[in-house]
């Protein structure tokens, strides 16, 4: 993930050298961007994980998400637009989850590494333990569908509107 968030750098310090006054603005759409990016990937049991993502401003943030309450998408969206939206200039922007097992999730360290199909949860015969049985959620320690890690994806959605906002050819694609 190093070599991606060198060149997001590369790209970011490229674009502000373009667009001097816009970068406090260009920082915060492609803040959201990548934001909404991982909240959208971050697989669903409870709800939990999804709802821990949060912006901090100038630090990183100390928000969690309560033990067994249930959440949506929108809420970890709509309180990193508002964060990110009301940053003030130069500030800066951290995407962040404080829940205990996101780590895991973004390091790869889930135990065991490949457990094969998922024997489904829930009650036998419900939908929602159907929809998960046989299905193959974890691969070499990750989430199938983040492998390379929740913040690769942020990173990779945070470029892709950099360049898209400054509509030039920047160099390279993502």
């Amino acid at each position: 993930m190093g070599k991606q968030a060198d060149r997001l750098k590369g790209v970011l310090s490229r674009v502000a050298r373009k667009f001097p006054a816009a970068v406090d603005n260009i920082v915060k759409a492609v803040s959201i961007e990548a934001a909404n990016a991982i909240i959208d990937i971050t697989r669903v049991d409870t709800g939990r994980l999804r709802n821990g993502w949060d912006a901090g401003i100038g630090a990183p943030s100390s928000y969690k998400p309560q033990d067994g309450g249930s959440s949506y998408a929108d809420d970890a969206s709509n309180r990193v637009q508002q964060k990110v939206g009301s940053k003030p200039l130069g500030a800066g922007v951290y995407i962040t989850n404080n829940v205990e097992y996101a780590a895991i999730w973004e390091t790869g360290a889930f135990e065991p590494k490949n457990p094969g199909p998922s024997k489904g949860r829930g009650r036998k015969g419900t939908r929602r333990q159907q929809s998960k049985e046989g299905i193959i959620l974890v691969e070499n320690g990750y989430l199938t569908s983040t492998p390379q890690g929740f913040l690769a994806v942020g990173i990779a959605a945070a470029e892709r509107e950099l360049r898209k906002l400054a509509g030039l050819d920047l160099g390279g694609t993502p």
